[in-house]
């Protein structure tokens, strides 16, 4: 439908890799302060507003149909529930475990956590939409890729190719479609796959 084709065209714009989006890549990175002076970003603003508004109408429909889902957003969700309840405020430790100074970790932490502005909200909307893009951009790259090199060293290795298909086809003429089941009956697919 409209809002699958929107999705689309808001993901490939997130993965163009113009030189004018190195350029802001850059900018942003050397420079954070000036950018933000500038008001220049890393994406256009259309990528901004589509996940915010997109993020908010999920809530929205979460909270007035009464739906809990075991997903990441649920996770989120609950998080900005229970911070607005009280029930979980930022904590910066004060200490440091002795595995951590190797790395240095808290070099830069504040050194009392009455320092620290609790009343500021960490899990607001715009906070789950970022990670919701984080979620959708590191599992799109990583699996895109891993999927192209599999493909590629299939193309290569023909009697793989050809063993992963018999596998496929006896295991789909078995159960009729592709489901859970059927997969979990494809152990050389699940093989070549954890493979590449």
């Amino acid at each position: 439908g409209p809002d699958f084709k929107k999705f689309k065209s808001i993901v490939e714009k997130m993965f163009s890799g113009s030189p004018l989006r190195f350029l802001r890549l850059t900018f942003v990175t050397i420079a954070p302060k000036i950018a933000d002076f500038l008001n220049i970003t890393i994406s256009p603003s259309e990528l901004y507003d589509y996940f915010m508004n997109m993020t908010r109408a999920n809530i929205k429909y979460r909270k007035e149909n009464n739906i809990h889902r075991n997903d990441y957003f649920e996770l989120l969700l609950s998080l900005k529930e229970q911070e607005e309840n009280g029930k979980i405020t930022p904590h910066v430790p004060s200490h440091v475990h002795e595995d951590d100074a190797v790395i240095d970790q808290m070099k830069y932490a504040e050194e009392d956590d009455k320092s620290m502005d609790t009343s500021e909200k960490w899990f607001t909307d715009e906070i789950i939409a970022s990670n919701t893009v984080i979620f959708l951009t590191g599992g799109s790259e990583t699996v895109s890729r891993t999927i192209s090199f599999l493909l590629f060293e299939l193309s290569r290795h023909l009697e793989f190719q050809q063993k992963v298909q018999e596998e496929v086809d006896s295991v789909l003429s078995k159960h009729g479609e592709l489901s859970f089941e059927a997969l979990r009956d494809m152990p050389y697919l699940d093989q070549v796959i954890q493979e590449s």
